[in-house]
């Protein structure tokens, strides 16, 4: 499989959004569009909950356009937690449905098209054409980039860690970026992972135990890192040293994360916000460039 090369095998770019992050989502689909992105790959948007006016306004934008496809999720074949991504006064551990339906779309995804599937959060901003990220994926099974410098112990809930059985040196490792992560269908310890991810996404008491929250916990992310170590560890799963632009002194290269845009904001003024974002990250370079000299 590492002889392939990303133009052999299918790939979709997969990502998902409700109505509280359709402004959000618009503009990452500009980006994808700006750089051509939807003539390569197929350009999957999963509906979490979107308004009809919203889904009018993404088929008209985008779908006739740039024929990116628009999916349901299919609420009813999942736990019940996860329908909580819609409650505006669901409790803080079920916020955003725990992000439980984040693995089981790819899965069912990458099991559809039997080539690639790249996730990306739909905060995320492309500033570069995704080939070389794919090759990566073809070459080792997976693409999951570290995000931050912190480690997996500060996001992972007391209750969590009582439930899981992995190794205690592994959540001392760096966070791994659930907002950007991509699997091959074709590696079968990759897919272990990705099937891993799933099953326990999907358990209430482990991705969402009683006490968690925001800022004491990070759900898929914090479980695609352990599972990730884990392989790594035990199967030597090849792993990459890239990291998004999280806590980080790298000028971002291929892409841009947490770019949100809150929904009041006009889509011509997509511009403005680019160089907003963009002078961000300078500024947040050289804040920690300083605090580490």
């Amino acid at each position: 499989m590492a002889t392939q090369k990303a133009t052999e095998i299918p790939v979709s770019i997969v990502t998902a959004c409700n109505s509280r992050f359709f402004r959000t989502l618009l503009q990452f689909l500009k980006s994808i569009a700006r750089h051509k992105q939807h003539r390569k790959y197929k350009i999957i948007v999963y509906d979490l909950g979107m308004t009809v006016e919203q889904l009018s306004t993404l088929k008209k934008k985008f779908m006739r356009p740039y024929g990116i496809s628009i999916k349901p999720f299919s609420f009813e074949k999942y736990p019940e937690f996860i329908r909580e991504i819609n409650n505006p006064n669901a409790e803080p551990r079920l916020r955003e449905g725990a992000y439980a339906w984040k693995a089981p779309i790819i899965e069912h995804e990458i099991k559809l098209n039997q080539g690639i599937v790249f996730w990306l959060d739909s905060a995320t901003v492309i500033l570069k054409d995704l080939d070389d990220l794919i090759e990566k994926i073809v070459a080792h099974g997976q693409y999951v980039p570290y995000a931050g410098t912190g480690r997996i112990a500060e996001g992972c809930h007391v209750g969590t860690r009582k439930k899981l059985r992995f190794l205690e040196g592994l959540y001392s490792r760096r966070r791994r970026a659930g907002g950007c992560c991509g699997f091959s269908y074709h590696h079968p310890l990759a897919m272990r992972c990705l099937e891993k991810w799933r099953a326990l996404s999907l358990q209430e008491e482990i991705i969402a135990p009683v006490g968690a929250n925001r800022g004491n916990h990070r759900y898929d992310q914090m479980l695609l890192g352990l599972i990730l170590y884990d392989a790594e560890k035990r199967s030597g799963l090849v792993l990459t040293e890239d990291e998004v632009d999280i806590s980080s002194m790298k000028r971002p290269i291929y892409m841009r994360t947490r770019n949100k845009v809150p929904n009041s904001v006009p889509l011509f003024l997509d511009g403005l916000c680019r160089m907003y974002f963009w002078t961000y990250n300078v500024a947040d370079r050289f804040v920690i460039g300083l605090g580490r000299n």
